[in-house]
């Protein structure tokens, strides 16, 4: 069978078989598929996990069966604080700050009223910042997946939307990650039809599936049981900085923390045993060798210390104390713990100046340079996931509700208070020069500034060198160039 027929062999997605009457229902789904439960949920694999463990994880999702090494990813979320802080840094930059809707183009009518539309309906929606959240794991994760949730509006509901709706997005249902699969490319029939399902590089997100749950919520780990990613009903976001040449199956960049968390957390396990061993002084006790009664009594003393606190022995005997150097010891488990934790900062957030005090001599700049990094970092995490908004949700919002703007920009925060500074100093300076942004160029302006501005069609521009003042308006002096 050649290439070309595989398009037309696919299996039917969820609303195929339902009749072509309307064709904004045939493109929602209003109940989840993607439910696992708690005895669904793999237990905790961390307190049994070594090195031969890890690394059979790791062979098997490069062959597409991901379930256990993305359970152990959770599990590392569950247990290293490091990372957790680190990772919410990144998370929090984005929707920790207000966000602003920008139309495609402000000259555009449809466009405008497009970018109200999709306000009242982020505005409506039940979890909004937990889907973005959801959504940015993908930051660490090599994609993370979603379900779009929606629900049919009334007409009597109607009136409290400026903007009528005949869908509103109810939620963004995040799908656990246990639940992907990325077997189907591994298949050894490649391009042939397996357990129902086709396989086609040219498909939307070809590599995933998701698999199947039962009723109670219990997974069923067969390929057999898999679904297709359908663009109707799911958003994959992919907001890595790894090559896109690298398959999701490998892990993205939690591989990369992977080691570093089993040695930061074992480790203080570790640590712990050896104090309990080497931390407390060891008694020495010297006695006659060659008489069996002396070693038997000095014996039994050692053992009463334990709940007398102290111990009788011969006076021909003596006792003393000896330690490992304790202080060593932890000084060496200290500087091993910060290495490691500066490993994951600087795979996170890109630096370590904002997890861990360190000198770098006065003038240096290295703050300012941490900075930049996280500001870099910021920026396209923010592009990645208004990227996938637009694309994925906001296009299909707009379209089963009937309106024919193009999907608006969205943005969060935007630059810090000296940067705005430095760049609205900028625009004044332009304008002495008699210059103005277009239209389009205040586009990118509230993308930078993250506050939506317009021009002031009707405000005089000031002569280079000269401001209007209030007597000149009053006077109504002309203003000469």
């Amino acid at each position: 069978m050649s290439k070309t027929t595989f398009s037309l062999m696919r299996p039917a997605t969820w609303f195929a078989a339902k009749p072509a009457t309307d064709i904004r229902k045939q493109r929602v789904k209003t109940k989840r598929e993607a439910v696992i439960s708690g005895s669904g949920q793999p237990q905790y694999l961390a307190w049994t996990l070594d090195i031969q463990r890890i690394q059979n994880a790791l062979r098997a999702a490069e062959r597409g069966d991901t379930w256990m090494l993305f359970t152990i990813f959770r599990d590392m979320v569950a247990s290293y604080g490091h990372l957790n802080a680190e990772w919410g840094k990144r998370k929090l930059v984005i929707t920790g700050n207000p966000e602003t809707l920008i139309p495609a183009d402000p000259s555009n009518q449809d466009d405008v009223v497009a970018c109200e539309v999709i306000k009242q309906v982020i505005d409506d929606c039940e979890n909004w910042r937990q889907g973005l959240m959801h959504l940015l794991d993908a930051t660490l994760y090599p994609i993370a997946a979603a379900e779009k949730i929606y629900e049919e509006v009334s007409a009597s509901d109607n009136g409290k939307y400026k903007y009528p709706l005949r869908f509103r997005l109810k939620e963004i249902a995040p799908i656990d990650p246990t639940l992907l699969c990325f077997k189907m490319p591994y298949v050894p029939s490649f391009g042939q039809q397996v357990d129902g399902q086709w396989y086609h590089p040219d498909d939307w997100e070809a590599w995933l599936r998701f698999y199947g749950t039962t009723e109670t919520g219990a997974v069923n780990y067969t390929m057999g049981n898999t679904y297709s990613p359908d663009r109707n009903h799911h958003i994959v976001h992919r907001g890595q900085m790894l090559s896109p040449v690298i398959p999701p199956n490998f892990g993205g960049l939690m591989r990369q923390i992977l080691f570093p968390w089993l040695l930061a957390t074992q480790g203080r396990d570790w640590f712990a045993l050896l104090m309990q061993k080497y931390g407390q002084p060891i008694i020495v006790g010297k006695t006659n060798s060659s008489k069996k009664e002396s070693i038997l009594t000095m014996q039994e003393a050692f053992a009463m210390a334990t709940q007398l606190g102290g111990i009788v022995v011969d006076q021909k005997d003596t006792v003393e104390f000896a330690s490992a150097s304790g202080s060593d010891l932890a000084e060496g488990h200290i500087k091993f713990q910060k290495w490691l934790d500066s490993q994951v900062s600087r795979l996170v957030v890109g630096q370590t100046l904002s997890s861990q005090t360190e000198k770098t001599g006065m003038g240096s700049g290295a703050s300012a340079q941490a900075e930049e990094i996280r500001e870099d970092i910021r920026q396209q995490d923010c592009l990645n996931l208004s990227d996938t908004l637009r694309r994925q949700l906001f296009k299909q919002i707009l379209e089963i509700n009937g309106y024919r703007g193009r999907p608006p920009e969205i943005v969060w925060g935007g630059m810090r208070a000296g940067e705005a500074a430095t760049f609205t100093k900028m625009l004044m300076q332009a304008s002495a020069a008699k210059l103005k942004p277009t239209e389009r160029g205040m586009i990118t302006i509230n993308k930078n500034l993250g506050v939506e501005f317009e021009i002031d069609k009707n405000a005089e521009t000031p002569p280079l060198g000269r401001s209007i003042n209030a007597q000149d308006k009053e006077n109504n002096n002309p203003v000469k160039y």
